[in-house]
């Protein structure tokens, strides 16, 4: 089982304290007097965590963000931390150069639009988008927003919609999506996506795989990438 943490600083520092109480009990650490607590969102009382669970069932934590309140969450109670990755040679120097120090698996969200040329799949890409003033607007307030991560996407949208001739942040500009898409033929995404892995990632979140076609689309890559 996996467990995915989000929230904000005060969110997270409650968060660590269930799921570590959870997880000690989890490996049976916790005695014989029942727990109680209350973390705002939930209340328990005479709650009795009795079980032990052997190690290959005890839930790895997947825990998303690239602030220092996310990392430093991650380093005391998470297995996998995650992030939508910015374009990979500033990953490799903003994300991945500072994490795989600490051990940690390492995951990206990102979406996939992928044929069998680049051409279709900008194509595809860029059927019915539309950015209108609103949302451009929008973007360049996303620069001075709190979470670390829309900075840094924002930044990059405001540069330009298109870097390393795959990574676009078009749908992330139009407010359609939280994470940039990975455009380009089969060849062209199974390359960047195994420029990542080869930083050390090993966890691919995919988002904007929401129909039949697209799916498909998608296994094709993922099907390359276990080759």
């Amino acid at each position: 089982m996996d467990i995915g943490v989000i929230g904000g600083e005060a969110v997270l520092t409650a968060v660590e304290t269930a799921v570590s109480a959870a997880l000690s009990g989890a490996a049976g650490e916790v005695g014989e007097e029942p727990s109680r607590g209350c973390w705002g969102c939930y209340r328990y009382r005479k709650l009795r965590i009795n079980g032990r669970l052997p190690g290959r069932l005890l839930p790895r934590i997947f825990v998303p963000g690239s602030s220092e309140a996310s990392r430093s969450l991650v380093d005391r109670i998470g297995h996998v931390t995650l992030t939508h990755p910015e374009p990979v040679d500033r990953f490799a120097e903003n994300f991945a150069a500072a994490r795989k120090a600490s051990g940690l698996e390492m995951g990206i969200r990102v979406g996939l639009i992928a044929r069998r040329t680049a051409e279709e799949a900008w194509a595809a890409a860029l059927e019915n988008h539309r950015v209108d003033r609103a949302a451009r607007l929008r973007t360049l307030l996303k620069r001075e927003s709190e979470s670390d991560w829309n900075r840094r996407l924002a930044r990059l949208a405001s540069e330009a919609d298109v870097h390393d001739g795959v990574y676009w942040t078009g749908l992330y500009s139009a407010g359609r999506t939280g994470a940039p898409l990975l455009v380009g033929s089969y060849d062209q995404v199974t390359e960047y996506l195994e420029r990542y892995i080869s930083l050390g990632v090993t966890k691919l979140l995919l988002t904007k795989v929401d129909t039949e076609e697209e799916f498909r689309h998608a296994r094709t890559v993922l099907t390359r990438l276990d080759k």
